[in-house]
């Protein structure tokens, strides 16, 4: 028979053997993704404003007023209130793009399309929150990080460059009620308080006296949300993607805890997947795009602890 490199068809040192018949699977094989977890630790209050790439969202803040003493017959002194502004830019974007070849589509008893489409459309997102954990953390509150952490105790500390906390499942729990400290001096609701921690630092919970850490009452709850439970009233998240270094042999941990209120973030797909006929082969090019953009809104309800097992 005659030979062909295309696609579904024997090559040379295959076309002995061309009549062996081969059998394929019903399903395709399952990839495995990174947990995701931004729309558990971030607002998407406005979202709904973004359109395209390159928005600026203007988010309105509360003035804050002074309180003065008052004695009788004294005089007041009116404040003109002003709301400080700050921005969500929608500036960054990320594209996914393969070709499919006619043959592989006629040849195929799968509808493998819309499969691959989703998951490009994961793989994005696993790009994005990657991209987000990376430099989020730098943004926030000069009292919600360092050695001397707290804005009122200024003496928590919660790691920096070069010296980072070592913890282990003697101390890990102590460490998150220090979160929840920073957080207490900030005035920050207690409710929706939350921690994101590598696996590794995950475990430490698992073996503390609180091993009941990762029981959450939902069969599938830490693989669609890595929500592995509650620590003193804080979500705690397990995630691969933490920002992390290696400082001497350590590997050293960003961890971020917070509220939901402190970081903001919209993303928008820029209409629907595009199907674009190639003019140079048989195929159909098919490609997508995600425009997003995030930051941290409210710095003093986002910490950071540099860690280390």
């Amino acid at each position: 028979m005659p030979v062909n490199t295309a696609v579904g068809w024997p090559s040379a040192s295959q076309a002995g053997s061309a009549y062996i018949p081969e059998k394929y699977a019903a399903k395709i094989q399952a990839v495995f993704h990174e947990t995701t977890f931004l729309d558990q630790i971030a607002n998407k209050e406005h979202e709904q404003l973004v359109k395209n790439g390159g928005d600026k969202i203007v988010i309105r803040t509360m003035p804050t007023f002074a309180v003065n003493d008052y004695v009788i017959g004294g005089t007041l002194n009116y404040e003109a209130p002003y709301s400080v502004p700050v921005y969500l830019n929608i500036d960054k974007a990320k594209v996914w793009s393969f070709l499919v070849d006619d043959i592989e589509k006629m040849q195929s008893d799968l509808s493998y399309l819309p499969a691959w489409v989703e998951q490009a459309g994961i793989t994005s997102k696993e790009a994005i929150e990657t991209g987000f954990l990376a430099d989020v953390y730098t943004g926030v509150d000069g009292d919600n990080s360092g050695a001397t952490a707290g804005r009122i105790s200024n003496s928590i500390d919660l790691g920096v460059a070069g010296a980072p906390v070592q913890v282990s499942s003697s101390t890990i729990l102590t460490m998150i009620t220090n979160f929840n400290l920073v957080l207490d001096e900030q005035k920050v609701p207690k409710e929706g308080r939350w921690a994101l921690l590598p696996a590794r630092i995950c475990q430490l919970l698992k073996l503390s006296d609180l091993k009941f850490a990762n029981q959450t009452g939902d069969a599938t709850g830490v693989i669609r949300t890595g929500l592995i439970g509650e620590v003193d009233g804080m979500q705690i998240f397990q995630s691969n993607l933490v920002s992390s270094v290696l400082e001497s042999t350590n590997r050293c941990y960003n961890c971020l805890f917070g509220h939901k209120i402190g970081i903001s973030w919209a993303s928008q797909m820029s209409g629907r997947p595009e199907m674009l006929r190639d003019k140079e082969t048989m195929g159909t090019y098919v490609r997508g795009m995600f425009v997003y953009g995030y930051g941290v809104t409210k710095a003093e309800a986002v910490g950071t602890a540099y860690l280390y097992v």
